[in-house]
């Protein structure tokens, strides 16, 4: 196999998250002001920053990355997520500390709402959502330690129906829900515990409310990402600063049941939406990995291919056009995005 560029697209700011839903993609960036001196490779602290997001069409059967519309210059957008609707609409988490969801509508973004939370003044680092349910979720982490989840009304309004201030000692880099689980969501931090929360219990005071807790996931250091799949309804996989992905049963928190170390800080992990136990890695400094996992047993990580064309920090990737055949083959017929920071580069390949 090798992977090949089909096109790029130049974002306006830093490009950190990329999200598709069906021919229709969200990109989300953000700048640091330069001028308040602080390092423009850190995610939190009170930096001024200002960002948007872009909405590309990759329907064209000539593998473009089309430009339809970006919104109106907000705070910077660190993470994204499409919801459920009629009209395309997405959340974002923001580095002012809210959830912003806009609507695209006639080629153009708009703003619907602007949520922020009631205590914290954290920047919001990342955002899932969970949709099985008859009213959907929203759950967000923040850089002062916090994570909340919320119920999004049918008028895009959340609802807070859970939060912790402080689930982690350090940022919380990640909030999750449990694909096979919506009441169970789980969260990683920079003080390097993995941990799975009940929005069904009353929040706590202390990590040991958490129904699954791993004090040192990856080693000593932060925890960046989680990701489950319904296929595997016990699994939940982990990266992390020390370059490693990692899978959990989360019947058992005494060891992890396989590690791989891909060269790089795993920062967002996406599963194939027809092949479950395919996975894009987003690697920070070394680009982007395809991982295969064991789809029997649900162990054994193996890295199957390597994109290294970005020139700067790879933080987003997502799936695109996946084949309708679901057998067990590794063909996986599907173009892949991923974006990059410091060149602010929107990437759209394919592996063949």
């Amino acid at each position: 196999m090798q992977a090949t560029l089909r096109a790029q697209f130049r974002t306006q700011f830093g490009a950190d998250a990329v999200e598709t839903r069906q021919n229709l993609v969200a990109c989300t960036t953000y700048s640091l002001d330069e001028n308040d001196g602080s390092s423009s490779s850190s995610t939190c602290g009170s930096s001024n920053r200002r960002g948007c997001v872009h909405v590309l069409d990759v329907g064209a059967a000539d593998d473009k990355l089309v430009l339809l519309a970006s919104s109106e210059e907000t705070a910077g957008l660190l993470d994204v997520r499409w919801l459920q609707s009629e009209v395309p609409q997405f959340a974002c988490a923001g580095s002012d500390g809210a959830v912003h969801i806009f609507q695209v509508c006639d080629n153009r973004v708009q703003t619907l709402n602007r949520h922020l939370r009631a205590e914290g003044d954290g920047l919001a680092l990342s955002i899932d959502v969970e949709d099985t349910l008859a009213t959907p979720r929203l759950c967000v982490s923040y850089s002062d330690g916090a994570a909340s989840a919320y119920q999004l009304t049918p008028a895009a309004e959340l609802q807070p129906i859970w939060s912790r201030v402080s689930c982690h000692e350090l940022e919380t880099w990640v909030a999750a829900f449990d694909a096979s689980r919506p009441n169970v969501m789980y969260s990683g931090g920079d003080d390097g515990r993995l941990l799975g929360w009940d929005l069904r219990q009353p929040p706590g005071v202390s990590a040991s409310d958490a129904i699954f807790r791993v004090n040192r996931a990856h080693s000593m250091v932060g925890v960046t990402t989680v990701s489950s799949h319904a296929a595997f309804p016990h699994m939940i996989i982990s990266g992390g600063y020390d370059d490693c992905m990692k899978v959990w049963d989360v019947r058992s928190s005494r060891a992890e049941l396989s590690d791989l170390n891909l060269g790089g800080g795993v920062w967002r992990i996406k599963h194939h939406p027809e092949r479950p136990w395919v996975m894009l890695a987003a690697c920070m400094y070394d680009g982007v990995k395809v991982v295969t996992l064991n789809r029997e047993s649900g162990d054994a990580l193996n890295c199957v291919l390597e994109y290294k064309r970005h020139e700067s920090i790879a933080y987003g990737v997502s799936w695109i056009n996946s084949s309708e055949d679901k057998s067990h083959r590794l063909n996986l017929n599907a173009d892949i995005l991923s974006a990059s920071f410091y060149d602010r580069a929107l990437h759209r390949w394919s592996v063949e």
